[in-house]
């Protein structure tokens, strides 16, 4: 199907044949987006704004069970550290950042950032690490200057092994939570994946 789109020929001439073999982009494809080609193009240029949602399989460590892996998956702190490298892994303009840096990723043909957060049981907080804990303050005009600079990737680990996808403008994040952070409601979360 992916070989007779125009839409999907002409993305991968343009952007993505020197970066991924189109082998790979029809594994995505396959796994992930199966009868949606327009929505895989979207999720390939990386569209701000539209819910991407995914069902991860062949998760596995050594003995430990199903059950096991997906609990511990549900916290966002273990989460993270899986889902940057998979994001990089499925996502071919983005580059992941090593360390603790500002952002997570950057785009192999622009200057954009991205920062990945994840919305949990607890909440979505994206606010800098630098000013979350004990002892630590919000500072509201670093809060701005770090949001506008950045596309946020915001990913629901709460169903897992079902996940949630959204990029999203830091400003337009911003301005719908001014305070970097939301605690999970049902009203808000289904808004914000809507």
């Amino acid at each position: 199907m992916l070989a007779t789109n125009n839409r999907f020929i002409s993305l991968f001439e343009q952007k993505f044949k020197n970066i991924i073999s189109s082998d790979k982009l029809n594994q995505i494809y396959n796994e992930f987006f199966e009868n949606e080609v327009d929505k895989f193009i979207d999720f390939l240029e990386l569209k701000e704004d539209i819910t991407f949602d995914f069902h991860l399989k062949n998760i596995s460590f050594s003995c430990l069970d199903d059950d096991k892996l997906n609990s511990m998956l549900k916290d966002g702190r273990l989460f993270s550290h899986f889902s940057e490298h998979w994001l990089e892994n499925i996502c071919p303009e983005l580059v992941h950042v090593s360390g603790c840096k500002d952002h997570d990723f950057t785009n192999k043909f622009s200057d954009l950032k991205y920062d990945a957060k994840t919305w949990t049981n607890n909440k979505l907080d994206f606010r800098p690490s630098y000013m979350l804990g004990k002892g630590r303050t919000f500072n509201e005009e670093e809060f701005k200057e770090k949001c506008d600079k950045l596309i946020y990737i915001v990913i629901s680990n709460i169903d897992f092994p079902n996940i949630k996808l959204k990029f999203v403008n830091g400003s337009k994040l911003r301005e719908q939570y001014p305070k970097g952070y939301v605690s999970n409601n049902k009203k808000d979360f289904d808004e914000f994946f809507s």
